[in-house]
Parts: structure tokens; C-alpha cells; sequence
């Protein structure tokens, strides 16, 4: 799941799901056009996310969280329990690669950490920050190619979730073969971690040894380095 919004207006305008069953995925957009619209394509969210049998969603950061809960004030009472449902079931992946993994980027952004591992999006050089512009842009023009270039960056941010989630799942396996399947060389450490910081991606403290200066003594190619410490998507 991912989600695009305009931070000064309260406004979430585009949900994005790769819903992921029986080995099929299945991509879906739910855009609003106008702020008055948002409640309803976030009813169109909830009603297709919990009519799936055992789901879990996932997302990275916590602005969909965020955008769930504000969205739910607006919301119809009725549509509350589902709301709640898919606030349960959500794992926010990037809490899981916080403690655990330490990847020898710049940050710890979905598009950092996806580039690493090798995902290639639509526009390599599309941020967040171009999205909302674009989604200004798009208010003013109702301009088609705008629109597709905000559907498909959502959808990239979906895929590469789902492709960095993936290399979790199987750095966490007992029989990892992560580094064969991902070409991603990495070490594994005892866990020495670090407290959180709130207001960034980055870790406060990283384990002795392990700085990035550190990391190219390792190796002749950057590591990824992996906190051996319960790593969990439960």
C-alpha cells in the first residue's frame, strides 16, 4: 500500500494497492479528482483490502498510518471497523529494517534501499516532493499526462515495496539465499543496536565498526549488514 497527499491540505488524493493472492498480483488505483472524493475512494480501499481472505498490509514509513486514521474521522461510522482491520493488520516494513539491517546507502528511503537491491523505477529521478508539485500542477490543468505520471510513480513505490519486502523475507528465512537471488553481498553481526530516531530514516547509533567509513574495509563493494536479533514481520 502507498499513498500520495498533499501535506498542507489534509488531503489524500491516491491509494495505491498490489494486492499479492494465490501467486497473482493484481494492481489497483483509487484517485480522487477533488478533496470531497477522498472518503470515497478510501471506502473503495477498505471494502477491497478486507473482502481478502487472512491479508496483511504492508507499507513503509508511517504516513499511510497516519493517512488511515485521519481518514477515518471522515469516514461513515459503518466503515470504521474495516478501517481498524487494516490498521491491525499493518506492518510497517520499514520498523522491520530499522533494528535489523543496515544497508550502505544514503538513507533509509523506499527508493535508497530499492536502488541497492537493484529495483529500476519508471523515473529514477521522480521524488515525493515532484509528486506534490505534479499533483498542484494537475489541480490547475486536469492535464492526462500528469495524472499518468502520478498513477504510475504510486504504482512504482507499490512494486518497489513489495520487491525490498520480498529481500526481507528472505534474509529472515533459515535458509537464506538472499545474496544469490538479490547479487547483494552481506555480513551478518551480532546485535549491538542503536535507539530510534524519530525524525529520520537513519539510525542514531550504528554498531561498532560498522560506520560507513567502516564498510568498504569489509569488502571491495558495499555491504549490506544484517543485525542477527529476532528480525520479524510479526
Amino acid at each position: 500500500m502507498d499513498i500520495e497527499g498533499l501535506p498542507d491540505s489534509d488531503s489524500y488524493y491516491l491509494i495505491g494497492a498490489l494486492i499479492v493472492s494465490g501467486g497473482q498480483e493484481v494492481f489497483q488505483s483509487f484517485w480522487a479528482d477533488q478533496h470531497s472524493e477522498e472518503p470515497e475512494r478510501f471506502s473503495q480501499f477498505a471494502d477491497a483490502v478486507t473482502q481478502l481472505d487472512d491479508f496483511r498490509v504492508l507499507h513503509f514509513g508511517d504516513y499511510e498510518a497516519v493517512a488511515l486514521r485521519r481518514m477515518k474521522t471522515r469516514l461513515p461510522d459503518s466503515l470504521h471497523p474495516k478501517i481498524d482491520a487494516i490498521l491491525e493488520r499493518a506492518t510497517n516494513v520499514l520498523s522491520i529494517i530499522h533494528p535489523h539491517l543496515y544497508f550502505p546507502t544514503y538513507s533509509n528511503s523506499l527508493k535508497d534501499i530499492g536502488r541497492f537491491l537493484g529495483f529500476r523505477r519508471s523515473d529514477e529521478d521522480a521524488t515525493g516532493l515532484q509528486s506534490i508539485l505534479w499533483r498542484t500542477v494537475w489541480t490547475e490543468s486536469e492535464a492526462p499526462g500528469i495524472k499518468a505520471r502520478l498513477l504510475q510513480y504510486n504504482q512504482d513505490d507499490c512494486r518497489e515495496l513489495k520487491y525490498v519486502a520480498d529481500f526481507v523475507q528472505q534474509i529472515i528465512s533459515p535458509d537464506s539465499r538472499a545474496a544469490d537471488l538479490f547479487r547483494v553481498p552481506f555480513v551478518a553481526h551480532p546485535a549491538l543496536w542503536t535507539q530510534q530516531c524519530s525524525r529520520c530514516c537513519r539510525p542514531k547509533v550504528l554498531p561498532p565498526g560498522l560506520g560507513r567509513r567502516a564498510v568498504p574495509q569489509l569488502s571491495n563493494q558495499p555491504l549490506l549488514v544484517v543485525l542477527l536479533d529476532k528480525v520479524s514481520y510479526c
